[in-house]
């Protein structure tokens, strides 16, 4: 009977003990510690990025090192690192206790708005054309790594002149002058270097040539001189036509200021011709001459334009 008493006694006294050492177990597994480091891109270390439990209350800030340490729920799903000027990265806890971010720059979206000055060369032709045609224009676009422009560019005023053989000359302005569109798409190379690849259409920059002739025949077929009935026009004429384009450019960025420099080609003009016709007068005062008379008009059959510009304005 007394070895009972006591056997209950010492269960009894046991129970607290154990239930003591139950709840210490508990308590023990409901937190876990996490270690890592945070870095750059480049694998820098970052001191004293955040380092905070995603939706939760922990949050502590990395060593000189990069290093930190951070005590959370052992049900959290994930941790966020966060530094000034870089984007927040969330990563999802897994069953081993250290994690490592890298931080990158932002996804911001860069933009721009240029005035653009150039001068195109004509290449080639019958005739050739000494000098610059300048140009002027306006450009704009918007990109990330990657992304897209346009640009719009009248040029034909000043430049050089033509006699037309009638006492006057005229430039590629004295007829008006299409515009050039080009657009493309922007690939970011570095921070502050982009290249632009674009096409589009306008003025492909030319001459025609164009003249009129008549001669005086007796009836026996001879040329006969004569002060107006013989004569012998030739001009030369300034002119542009609709032409595809392709150009490519360098642009280059610092802070707010944005510059570019490039090239387009103007391929030679959709509307080329070359007309001629004549025709035959007969007098009527019984002397049985007659005239030829000539018309003719013909392109002068370039090779394209060549344009240099150059672009400044201002980064957005």
């Amino acid at each position: 009977m007394l070895k009972h008493i006591v056997l209950t006694a010492a269960i009894v006294c046991a129970v607290p003990v154990m239930s003591a050492q139950t709840a210490g177990t508990q308590s023990n597994t409901t937190t876990r510690t996490i270690t890592g480091m945070v870095v750059d891109k480049n694998g820098n270390p970052l001191s004293g990025a955040e380092v905070r439990a995603t939706g939760g209350a922990e949050t502590v800030y990395t060593e000189a090192d990069g290093s930190y340490s951070i005590e959370v729920p052992i049900t959290l799903k994930s941790l966020t690192a966060s530094y000034t000027g870089l984007r927040d990265t969330k990563l999802r806890t897994t069953a081993h206790n250290q994690m490592i971010f890298t931080l990158k720059e932002h996804r911001r979206t860069h933009g721009f708005i240029n005035l653009v000055g150039g001068a195109s060369k004509v290449l080639g032709g019958t005739i050739p054309v000494d000098g610059m045609i300048p140009q002027a224009g306006i450009m704009g676009g918007a990109y990330r790594k990657w992304g897209g422009y346009a640009k719009i560019m009248i040029g034909g005023f000043g430049g050089p002149r033509f006699d037309t053989g009638y006492g006057y000359s005229e430039s590629f302005m004295s007829y008006g002058t299409f515009p050039l569109f080009t657009g493309g798409v922007i690939k970011r190379l570095s921070n502050n270097v982009n290249l632009l690849v674009g096409a589009g259409a306008g003025a492909n920059y030319n001459l025609y040539q164009s003249g009129s002739s008549s001669t005086l025949y007796n009836s026996a077929g001879t040329p006969i001189e004569h002060p107006t009935d013989n004569y012998n026009y030739d001009s030369i004429d300034p002119e542009s036509d609709w032409a595809i384009a392709v150009e490519a450019a360098v642009m280059f960025h610092y802070k707010k200021l944005n510059i570019l420099a490039g090239v387009t080609y103007v391929a030679p003009c959709f509307d080329k011709y070359n007309e001629s016709y004549s025709s035959r007068y007969d007098y009527t005062d019984g002397t049985g001459n007659y005239s030829i008379n000539n018309w003719w008009t013909v392109d002068n059959d370039n090779k394209g334009n060549l344009n240099i510009f150059v672009s400044i304005g201002l980064h957005i």
